[in-house]
C-alpha cells in the first residue's frame, strides 16, 4: 500500500519506543513494519501491531488536507500581519477593513472549507479569498 503517511510518521505520532528502520522508508506498511529498529527496552505491550500502524497511518492521511490548508493560511497570514496592526497607517478605513475582512476569511478556512489532496498531494477544494489590492 503506497501512502502519504510513513510507517514512522505514525509510530512517532503513538509514541512507540522505536529508534529506525533499515534500510529505509519506502511508504509500504509490510516492508516497514518488518524493518522497524525498536529499542532494546521496549516490550511486547508497547510496540503497536502492523493493524495499529495502519489504524494510525489512515487516521493522519485524514487529517492531512486540513493539515495542508491551515500550512498555507498560516503562511498567507504572516505575509499580511503587517495590515493587521491597529498602527498600520492605511489609506483610508476602508482599505483597513478589507484588510480585516481578508484576514477573517483566511482564518475561517477551517471552519467554512472541507478541503482535499488530489492523486498528486495538491489541495483542492478550498475557495481562498482575494487579498485587497
Amino acid at each position: 500500500m503506497n501512502s502519504r503517511v510513513s510507517v514512522f510518521d505514525a509510530l512517532i505520532k503513538m509514541n512507540a519506543p522505536m529508534y529506525g528502520c533499515s534500510p529505509g522508508v519506502s511508504y509500504d506498511l509490510d516492508v516497514d513494519y518488518n524493518n522497524i529498529l525498536w529499542n532494546d527496552d521496549a516490550t511486547p505491550e508497547q510496540k503497536p501491531t502492523k493493524e495499529q500502524v495502519q489504524e494510525k497511518i489512515i487516521e493522519l492521511e485524514a487529517e492531512l488536507p486540513m493539515e495542508h490548508l491551515r500550512q498555507k493560511r498560516n503562511f498567507l497570514l504572516k505575509r499580511c500581519d503587517i495590515y493587521g496592526l491597529v498602527d498600520f497607517s492605511h489609506k483610508d478605513e476602508a482599505t483597513k477593513q478589507a484588510w480585516l475582512d481578508y484576514r477573517k476569511a483566511l482564518r475561517d478556512l477551517t471552519i467554512n472549507s472541507s478541503p482535499q489532496l488530489d492523486d498528486d498531494g495538491n489541495l483542492t477544494n478550498v475557495t481562498w479569498p482575494t487579498p485587497p489590492s
